[in-house]
């Protein structure tokens, strides 16, 4: 059985690019470093801001998304990882650049919650304003017996300059105070989990202890991918 090749479209940030190798490496069943598994990252921080662009103010990253996909694909990559999930605005239109196919971080959190049992009938999501407003997460669970719940507009701002602030390097408390405080609305609206939709989230959330149920879309990703990468 030839294992597949795992292509990672880094750098939207770089610590979450980290972040999904890492938890890939924790999650492959291995007795010694011949049981890991290959995988190629581009590691590109170079790409534009997806947030501006889908807020209508900046420029389009979707040409060097392309790229970066395209390169890793000539490097013998089998399939593809996107530790960003507003860059899936630009989905489709990257899949149809490549030939190799690219896991899609919220259809494999869908899958996820859909197995759960007892399957939660309302999940809360959070996650920058960008991936909000593409709808990236709504579109993939409309039609589904699974309702999410959203932060009101005033909350929502507030988390995505917590994202950005942890972008420029600030670490402080008062980012994880504000995070649950917008986690707890949401339980109060009824969420009975909450995905983190924001590869920067579950770094921010790390040292955090809560009875909240947390759904790391990253996580879920990297456990995709290996079994992807592991399946005959």
């Amino acid at each position: 059985m030839r294992e597949r090749t795992i292509g990672i479209m880094g750098g939207m940030g770089p610590e979450a690019t980290v972040d999904l190798f890492s938890k890939i490496v924790a999650v492959t069943p291995s007795r010694k470093d011949q049981d890991h598994l290959q995988i190629i990252i581009d590691n590109n921080p170079k790409v534009p801001s997806r947030f501006k662009f889908i807020m209508g103010n900046g420029e389009d990253p979707l040409p060097y998304l392309i790229e970066v996909a395209q390169k890793l694909e000539r490097y013998g990559a089998d399939f593809l990882l996107i530790p960003c999930n507003a860059a899936h605005h630009f989905y489709d239109q990257i899949q149809e650049k490549v030939k190799i196919p690219i896991l899609h971080i919220a259809r494999e959190t869908r899958r996820h919650i859909q197995s759960m049992k007892p399957r939660p009938e309302k999940v809360g999501l959070m996650a920058s304003g960008s991936t909000v407003r593409a709808g990236i997460y709504q579109k993939v669970f409309q039609g589904s017996k699974i309702r999410l719940v959203l932060p009101d507009s005033k909350k929502q701002e507030m988390m995505s300059k917590v994202i950005y602030t942890f972008k420029q390097r600030v670490r402080t408390k008062k980012l994880e105070r504000t995070l649950m405080h917008v986690a707890h609305s949401l339980v109060e609206m009824g969420a009975e989990a909450i995905i983190l939709g924001c590869t920067e989230l579950p770094l921010i959330l790390s040292g955090v202890k809560t009875s909240i149920p947390f759904i790391d879309a990253n996580d879920i990703l990297a456990r995709a991918a290996v079994r992807k990468a592991k399946k005959s």
